[in-house]
């Protein structure tokens, strides 16, 4: 996905590489990547991973605010138990143009080890109040939404937008 800054100077894109930590066999991970320019993208800098390295990271999205504020949010797989990989949402946020990034946020209220949430998507307003919205994938397939009041320091209870539970898992949902 691709952004820009209020001015447009500066443009950010997120995006998913496939990555090999190790020698052929070895598990292949995806991993979430930021790029950004600083010319209004005649050239970008070397992109650079911002999710952890040990997990798979994917479905990713990105939101700005102002002139310098960058939010993106990525699907992490975080380890398997019970024949179930753990499937989380989170994010990071940079308040410098992506010149660095806070430490990464869990969105989803779901139980860690027993539920499994997927394709988040990010928007925020400009009075700093950033909405998200994503599918749980299991035990039922549901849309959830949540809201930080404070740019992201601090989210409220996830709720569940529909009652069916048949929500298609391959559709992430958009938000704006």
């Amino acid at each position: 996905k691709v952004e820009c800054s209020e001015s447009a100077r500066f443009v950010y894109i997120v995006f998913a590489v496939h990555y090999n930590p190790g020698a052929i066999g070895s598990y292949h991970r995806d991993k979430a990547v930021f790029a950004r320019s600083q010319d209004y993208g005649a050239t970008f800098e070397m992109p650079k991973m911002i999710a952890p390295e040990e997990y798979n990271s994917r479905y990713h999205d990105i939101a700005t605010r102002a002139d310098n504020e960058i939010y993106v949010s990525w699907q992490q797989d975080s380890g398997q138990g019970t024949g179930y990989w753990y499937l989380h949402n989170y994010f990071i946020k940079s308040t410098n143009n992506g010149t660095s990034f806070t430490s990464w946020v869990r969105l989803d209220d779901g139980d860690y080890a027993s539920t499994r949430y997927d394709k988040p998507a990010l928007a925020i307003d400009d009075s700093a109040r950033l909405y998200a919205a994503f599918v749980s994938v299991y035990p039922n397939r549901y849309l959830y939404y949540d809201l930080s009041e404070s740019a992201g320091i601090s989210f409220g209870t996830d709720r569940r937008i529909d009652e069916t539970g048949t929500i298609n898992p391959f559709d992430p949902p958009k938000i704006a």
